[in-house]
């Protein structure tokens, strides 16, 4: 599952108890850890430039509200920035900022940094149940060992040649390989997002492209969840450095209702989209999305489609377009569609290579009681089935409350309990019924209980009186038949409701979906204490593969020879489609303002022009949003001009002679080990390289070495210049940080700190961040003068350690 997002929640210092070894991403969240033979380990507390990586989680902390023209995508000019925007992918993380533009921003108010700290709601959490500070910073997830450092500087990698000429292409099928280049991974989406920005940013355009790389948070996630997982890294055939991946698994979900609808409002597909961009604007691919199988427990394994795939991670420098090429050209045939969610700076990427967007709709739990009451006035009966099954699922998960010891939840081994079938002939336990209540099997609640009663009337069957699994069966049975009793007095229209006694339609049930507050776009990557109604709809694309696959002998020369032998029409003209979809745009979703969908108990508002959106806000009603579009509208409409179609490269010779050739490149002998090699000894480097060594040294001289790098000044082991950097990022547990570099503005004025130095965090864009393991990072004696909701605007004093030690302005720093 893997968005596209402008602005999201950020990483901030989040106080809550230690992660459990098997955790899952909260239930805010729309992803959960498949369960697998190995137990997890307990250890103490994306791109290519243009294209990074398909699944997107929240941006980082340093995310700017942007409006900005989309690139044209040429050859792959660079990869879409997916992870460079995870995607939430937050992680779906992750909410996006929501407070609603007013009139007294100043004209750049959309444009300003939100690097806003958010303080976390689980900082009451009590202290005896936090260990370790810095351990509670971590999202919900299994946690890691320390991760290496990567033994080469990533501002040293050559891009990949389009032909993918000096590169290695190898298949990776290993997660522990997977695990173990992880910090190459995130390495390579910072500087992939960096160098997006560079390119996209040169001519100085009006509006500023602000793509973000993927998180630590988000990567780990994907390499532990996805299963199957495999994919491609691409690496230089002399050093061995990672120059761009791909993964690739099996579309799963957690949320307990997915339903697959371009045409639904609360997908997040609006008018600016259908005339800027590749839209599903007839459903055909929705619809046949929708139409495909899918099977399992979102409480566990999740619910998968096995026909569906999709590319949960994609980055690198170059070569983006023939990566995923022959990734598409490996899928099995039993994959029918492959779906994605991009970035804003992957959109025409993707679309280069026949991907469209399409909407999807699912129901997140925005409490922890899912119940449903019948609403007032009339209700069709559609309706009640929908409230019905979603009663039944909070009464099923009331009832698994009574299984204290937890034995019914799942299936019996049968391998261990090898006479298990040939007595009891229907089977049943708590994930085959939320399986069933998924599949929508069940149309009253006599159906529901007459499968749940099977639960401990096998078990009573099996084991004989006497048995104390006999005994527990009936006091689970005892303890079950008073929670069912408490939810017919609830719920007395439903206690006798039969949905098998009228006909009804899937439009009629997906229009009683839409009625409930719970049921919004697909939000797939969220940090644990985000709010899911503050994040927008993902940007999920999809491919059909079988038209692919049968379009695969109608390329190049030879395809055009055959097209034009049967009569079959030219390509459409960019004039012509310019014009469908300005006409389409105008009657899109007519019940609703321009730029504004349902989300949740409110609203959300975007805006969108050149092919580059803003999100503007979470709003109460209509009339807020479409003011904040129209206010958006009046400012920034002039500065870009409407997003031309992206260019295909299904008849591009260049990337057909590749993916024909794509078992040799494949079979090529694998890359030699990275090779170790730091920018710092380069010639024009060797001098400030050598004043870096002596600042490092008079900070370890000085300071004792911490682990709480947070929000903390540092120097950094085997730089390239004597600089100050700011942690924005630290995750403990992988010992990983990301980096902002200090730049000296001015001195201070007054005061005792007259005359010294004023530090504040570079603008966004100029300088890399970078992303390197904490050994490197050695904590510096600092103040922050100035705190603000944005780190862009601190101010920070920062002591010389070369020099004589100036404690009566640091005694009240913290290390």
């Amino acid at each position: 599952m893997s968005q596209q997002r402008s602005i999201t929640d950020f990483f901030t210092k989040r106080r809550k108890p230690p992660t459990p070894p098997r955790a899952a991403l909260v239930a805010k969240t729309n992803r959960s850890p498949k369960k697998r033979d190995e137990p997890p380990t307990r250890v103490s507390a994306s791109t290519d430039e243009a294209s990074p990586v398909q699944t997107s989680p929240p941006p980082q902390k340093r995310a700017r509200r942007r409006i900005s023209e989309t690139p044209q995508s040429d050859d792959d000019a660079d990869w879409a920035p997916d992870g460079a925007s995870p995607m939430l992918r937050r992680r779906s993380s992750h909410g996006m900022t929501t407070r609603p533009r007013n009139d007294d921003d100043d004209d750049e108010g959309l444009r300003r940094s939100s690097r806003a700290r958010r303080r976390s709601s689980l900082l009451s959490a009590p202290t005896e149940h936090v260990k370790d500070d810095d351990l509670a910073m971590m999202c919900a997830r299994r946690v890691k060992a320390p991760l290496k450092p990567v033994p080469y500087d990533v501002e040293l990698i050559p891009k990949a040649a389009r032909d993918l000429e000096g590169s290695i292409l190898q298949r990776v099928d290993d997660r522990q390989k997977w695990a173990q280049d992880l910090p190459e991974l995130v390495a390579l989406c910072g500087e992939a997002a960096f160098r997006c920005q560079a390119r996209l940013n040169k001519p100085k355009p009006a509006t500023k492209h602000d793509p973000k790389p993927l998180m630590l948070e988000y990567l780990c996630d994907r390499l532990d969840v996805d299963d199957p997982l495999w994919g491609y890294q691409l690496r230089t055939s002399n050093e061995g450095w990672l120059q761009g991946f791909v993964t690739v698994t099996t579309f799963t979900t957690w949320a307990p209702y997915l339903r697959f609808d371009s045409h639904a409002a609360a997908s997040g597909i609006t008018a600016d989209d259908v005339r800027d961009r590749a839209v599903d604007v007839d459903n055909i691919l929705g619809a046949a999305l929708e139409a495909q199988p899918r099977r399992g427990d979102p409480d566990n394994e999740g619910v998968v489609f096995p026909t569906v795939a999709e590319i949960s991670l994609l980055g690198g420098l170059g070569g983006g377009a023939a990566v995923l090429s022959i990734a598409l050209d490996e899928l099995p045939r039993e994959y029918e569609y492959v779906v994605l969610q991009a970035t804003e700076m992957g959109i025409p990427f993707y679309e280069a290579l026949g991907f469209t967007r399409v909407g999807v709709v699912a129901q997140h739990a925005t409490s922890t009681n899912c119940t449903i009451m019948k609403p007032e006035g009339k209700e069709t009966h559609a309706s009640k089935v929908y409230r019905l099954r979603k009663n039944l699922r909070q009464l099923l998960r009331d009832l698994g409350k009574q299984d204290v010891n937890k034995v019914f939840q799942n299936a019996v081994d049968t391998s261990l309990v090898t006479d298990y079938l040939e007595i009891i002939k229907e089977p049943m336990d708590h994930s085959l019924l939320r399986t069933k209540l998924i599949a929508g099997d069940y149309n009253s609640l006599q159906e529901f209980v007459q499968d749940h009663d099977l639960v401990w009337r096998n078990c009573t069957t099996y084991n004989p009186e006497g048995n104390p699994w006999h005994a527990a069966a009936l006091l689970y049975r005892d303890r079950c038949a008073r929670v069912i009793e408490r939810w017919r007095e609830k719920h007395p229209d439903l206690a006798t409701f039969d949905g098998n006694s009228k006909k009804y339609s899937s439009e009629e049930l997906a229009e009683a979906a839409d009625q409930d507050e719970d049921v919004m776009g697909l939000c797939v990557w969220s940090f644990p204490d985000t709010n899911v109604e503050d994040q927008y709809p993902c940007y999920l694309m999809a491919l059909d593969l079988k038209k692919r696959r049968g379009e695969e002998r109608k390329s190049g020369l030879r395809g055009w020879l055959e097209r034009r032998a049967s009569g079959e029409h030219e390509p459409e003209s960019d004039e012509a489609i310019v014009a469908r979809r300005l006409q389409r745009s105008e009657t899109w979703l007519p019940d609703w303002p321009r730029g504004v969908v349902p989300r949740g108990r409110g609203v959300a508002a975007k805006f969108l022009t050149g092919g580059t959106s803003c999100y503007l806000g979470y709003f109460e009603d209509k009339d807020l949003a479409s003011r904040a579009y129209d206010d958006a509208k009046s400012r920034y409409e002039h500065d870009v001009v409407s997003a031309a179609p992206v260019p295909s490269l299904s008849d591009a010779e260049w990337l057909n002679s590749i993916r024909q050739k794509r078992s040799k490149l494949l079979a090529a002998k694998p890359p030699p080990a990275p090779v170790e090699r730091r920018a710092r000894n380069l010639e024009a480097n060797l001098a400030s390289a050598q004043a870096n060594d002596r600042l490092v040294a008079a900070a370890k001289h000085r300071y004792e070495r911490t682990k709480k790098l947070y929000e903390q000044i540092v120097v950094v082991e085997d730089g390239v210049a004597p600089d100050y950097y700011f942690v924005h990022q630290y995750v403990p547990d992988c010992a990983w940080c990301r980096l902002v570099k200090l730049v000296a503005r001015g001195t201070f004025d007054r005061g005792k700190r007259a005359g010294r130095t004023r530090w504040m965090l570079v603008p966004e864009g100029t300088q890399r961040d970078l992303d390197i393991s904490a050994q490197r990072c050695f904590v510096v004696r600092s103040k922050m003068t100035a705190d603000t909701d944005n780190a862009d605007d601190e101010v920070w004093d920062v002591e010389d350690p070369r020099r004589a030690p100036m404690n009566d302005l640091f005694r009240s720093r913290r290390h």
